[in-house]
This record gives structure tokens, C-alpha cells and sequence, in this order.
């Protein structure tokens, strides 16, 4: 069995300067003791530090220099992974299994992280309750595991782009398409919060749109948005376009009326080709906590009253003034798709959250 992160966990330590030839391989030399015993081995930056050659602050600047470094990856029992994604926590890494050569994705925690045993925790407890989904709108985890300590997940392939991708490339999507789109990521949604399990980062991004088959959902967060943000520092991460004001506000565990307000602002993204608010970091999250949604008709002028509505109550700042649920979703994305909310009462939305035509 080859093992990459610790032989190059070794070789950066070195020529940091940080530890001794001699002390890396005492430290290697550990750890294929442990291995022939049968144990699973601490991580080498564990064992330096334990012995008092690293601090944590060191071993963070190693793990970070490994990432750096990675563009493939050695697992046991799969082949040919190749970096394809770096998000907040983890490494995406794409190849194939073994004997059955299915393509596969691997979503692996950041190695800096996985020198947190909460984190590493955390990983594992959402991973398994991940594992559990089974819809045909969700991604689905094959399996877990772990390599060098580090967890991992194993995601089935979708061949197809992101919705991101789709509108970047294409435009904005007619709107029948993007009601359609919207149904079936909700649907996907639904059962998961039904699993009591909340997305935390919907947004076109975690939209897939494959070649053959429904749309799906994945890239569930494995981290809160806000407690990881407040932990790493804001900088390290994507800007907020689809965050719901709730988890900007403060340090929040998603709900399912956050992804509908995400959803929501994925739906404006379908239509206009851009999310609802754009700025700097700290703008677009002081937008999403205080500036009414913007119409999309104002870059889309052949949008329905009632497709706009739809996003506007998506939207509403407050938790209690979106829909309840994804089913609810649903529901008012197959009347709006079937014209049948474009009387002046529409009962669709309250008065307070009609949109107005601001850009």
C-alpha cells in the first residue's frame, strides 16, 4: 500500500527547515510499525508534534503546502485521481474504482483541517448521515473512508455541467426551464430535510445538470458557513451570493428556510445570468441582511408576475415570510409554470413583499 502524504509531509518539513532527516524518519518508521501491527497510524504531523519537533502552527504550514502540491491523489482501491475542485473544506479528486472501473468522485477533508479531531469528527458524522440519502434529484455517497486518518467520501459521478456552468456558457434559461430546474432541485431538497439533513450552500454551483437523467443536488456542507467563516477568516472563501441573511447575520446552522432563500437566489440566477446582489465580500452579505431582493424583470423583462413573485417570497428577509418547506416550493413553481397565479390578488405573496422594479 503507497501512502503520498506523509512521505511529502516529510520532504516539506525538511526543506522548511522545520524538523531533522533523522526525526521524519523515525516518525515514518512509526508508522509502518503501527501499520504492521494492524493499527491505524497517527498522522506524521500528529507524531511530531507529539514528540515535540513541530508545533501546530507548523504542521498547518506543511498541510497547506501539501494541498498546494496535490493535483493527484493515491487511494486504495481506486486509480487515476486527478484534483478537478478546491472549496472551503475539502478536495475533490475524480477517477475510477478498481476492477469495476467506475468512474467515481472523491471529496476529501482539507488536510489542514483533519489536524482537528472536532473537525475530523464533524466530517465523519455529516458524511455518514450523507450516506443515507437516496433520491434520485441527490448526489449519492457510495461510501466513507479515510486515508492517513484524513476522511473521505465517495460520490457517484454525474456526467454533465453545473447549472453555473450551464447559464455562463448558455445565458440566462428560459422560464419554463428554470421552474423545471427548480422543482427538481427542490425535490431533492425535500428529502433531505426530511432527513434532517440541510444543504447549507445551495447555489447554482451544487446544481448538476446531467447529460441523461434528472437534475441533482450535491456538495452538501459538510461545515456550517458561518462558524467555519468566523474560524478561517472570510477571505479564504467564495463570495456569499447565495447565502439567506440568517447565516450572514450571525453564526447560524442552516435551515431549511435558508436553502429556500438560496434556492431562491439560485432561481434569479436562472433567470438573469447573475445572483441577486454583487459587490465586495462584506457588501453582498450586508446586502443579503438589508436590501429588498431585486425583480428580475428588470434584466428580464418577459418573466411572469408570478415567476417573479415566487422570487420574491424566496427572498423575503425574514425566515417566516418564505415558503416552509421545498414541497411548498414546489408547489408554487408548478403553478407559476402552469400561469395560473397572474390575477393582481395573486395569493402567492403578501402585499409587504411584492418586488419592486429596482435593479
Amino acid at each position: 500500500m503507497r501512502h503520498t502524504i506523509s512521505p511529502l509531509f516529510g520532504e516539506i518539513a525538511m526543506n522548511l527547515g522545520l524538523a531533522a532527516p533523522t526525526e521524519i524518519m523515525d516518525a515514518l518508521c512509526f508508522q509502518n510499525e503501527q501499520r504492521s501491527l494492524g493499527n491505524t497510524p497517527p498522522r506524521i504531523g500528529r507524531i511530531l508534534m507529539d514528540r515535540g519537533v513541530l508545533g501546530p502552527d507548523d504542521v498547518a504550514r506543511v498541510m497547506e503546502e501539501i494541498e498546494f502540491r496535490t493535483k493527484t491523489l493515491l487511494l486504495p482501491g481506486f486509480q487515476s485521481l486527478e484534483l478537478v475542485e478546491r472549496d472551503a473544506t475539502t478536495l475533490q479528486f475524480r477517477g475510477t474504482t478498481i476492477g469495476t472501473r467506475k468512474t467515481v468522485v472523491i471529496r476529501i477533508l482539507r488536510f489542514a483541517l483533519a489536524e482537528s479531531p472536532d473537525d475530523t469528527e464533524r466530517f465523519l458524522s455529516e458524511a455518514e448521515t450523507l450516506s443515507r440519502l437516496d433520491h434520485p434529484n441527490v448526489v449519492r455517497v457510495l461510501a466513507t473512508g479515510e486515508l492517513e486518518a484524513i476522511p473521505y467520501l465517495v460520490l457517484e459521478n454525474v456526467v454533465g455541467p453545473t447549472l453555473e456552468n450551464r447559464v455562463e456558457e448558455d445565458g440566462p434559461l428560459a422560464e419554463e426551464d428554470a421552474l423545471s430546474i427548480l422543482a427538481q432541485a427542490a425535490a431533492g431538497l425535500d428529502h433531505a430535510h426530511r432527513a434532517d439533513v440541510c444543504h447549507g450552500s445551495v447555489g447554482p454551483a451544487s446544481v448538476l445538470l446531467p447529460r441523461i437523467g434528472p437534475v441533482k443536488v450535491t456538495d452538501f456542507a459538510l461545515f456550517d458557513w458561518c462558524s467555519f467563516a468566523s474560524a478561517q477568516g472570510t477571505a479564504r472563501l467564495e463570495p456569499p451570493w447565495y447565502l439567506s441573511p440568517e447565516q450572514a447575520r450571525k453564526s447560524t446552522r442552516a435551515t431549511v428556510t435558508s436553502d429556500v432563500y438560496s434556492l431562491g437566489a439560485t432561481l434569479f440566477f436562472m433567470l438573469t445570468g447573475r445572483p441577486p446582489f454583487r459587490g465586495t465580500h462584506l457588501e453582498i452579505l450586508r446586502q443579503h441582511r438589508k436590501r429588498p431582493a431585486p425583480d428580475p424583470r428588470v434584466q428580464a423583462p418577459d418573466i411572469s408576475k408570478s415567476t417573479a413573485n415566487l422570487v420574491a417570497r424566496m427572498l423575503a428577509k425574514q425566515p417566516e415570510d418564505r415558503p416552509r418547506s421545498m414541497e411548498e416550493v414546489i408547489r408554487l413553481a408548478r403553478r407559476s409554470e402552469h400561469g395560473t397565479s397572474e390575477t393582481a390578488d395573486d395569493p402567492i405573496l403578501p402585499d409587504r413583499l411584492r418586488p419592486g422594479r429596482r435593479g
